[in-house]
């Protein structure tokens, strides 16, 4: 500092430098004290968005933990689907055994039947047959039963017409007509027989029919 001889010049210009230098020392502290407030503020704001930061990554994990809550769920809500299904198809094949086994001893069972229904009927059918051939052999011993009666009668029926005849006594002859024109006006038996067929319909053959067949045989 240069050397000034007035006293009081002195002493102001050495109060001015000791205010310069404590305003010198007051900016450093100044300068000091903002760069603390601004590594303060750094580190605020660092640690506003580290806490926001935090605050997404609580969120996330939050969101993440939920899901994972309703995979777990939906694994567990699975496996119990899946057990379910094994139980059913479990079920299912016994089933499905069950019915194949049942249908092999229907499948046996339709074969017997079906045997036993195919002999029923063979039987059945040898059977009427032999049934069938037993009533038309009766029925033909009927026919020939009955033709042998019918000839018979023809032939008794053919000597009264031809004794009636020759009797020559007038009054015989009026008595012996009229007994004649009554026998021949009565229908013979085979006649009835032919009548009593054509009525009632009868599925016996006629004696001429049997007759040419005999004869065939």
């Amino acid at each position: 500092m240069p050397h000034v001889s007035d006293p009081s010049v002195a002493s102001e210009i050495q109060t001015i430098c000791c205010l310069m230098e404590k305003l010198l020392e007051r900016e450093d502290g100044l300068r000091q004290e903002v760069e603390e407030l601004k590594f303060q503020m750094e580190d605020q704001f660092s640690h506003k968005q580290t806490c926001d930061h935090c605050a997404d990554l609580r969120t996330v994990v939050t969101r993440l933990e939920n899901k994972i809550l309703h995979q777990e769920f939906t694994v567990s809500s699975l496996v119990e689907c899946q057990w379910l299904l094994d139980r059913d198809l479990t079920l299912e094949r016994q089933k499905v055994g069950g019915l194949e086994s049942r249908l092999a001893d229907q499948y046996l069972v339709n074969e017997s039947l079906l045997r036993a229904v195919t002999q029923v009927e063979s039987n059945r059918s040898s059977w009427d047959i032999q049934h069938v051939l037993l009533e038309n052999e009766r029925q033909r011993e009927s026919i020939y039963t009955l033709l042998s009666t019918l000839d018979v009668k023809d032939v008794t029926i053919q000597c009264l017409q031809m004794a009636l005849q020759d009797i020559s006594s007038d009054s015989c002859e009026t008595n012996d007509g009229n007994t004649l024109q009554s026998e021949l006006e009565c229908p013979s038996p085979k006649d009835d027989f032919l009548t009593n067929e054509s009525r009632h319909g009868s599925s016996t053959p006629r004696p001429y029919q049997y007759d040419r067949v005999s004869h065939r045989e």
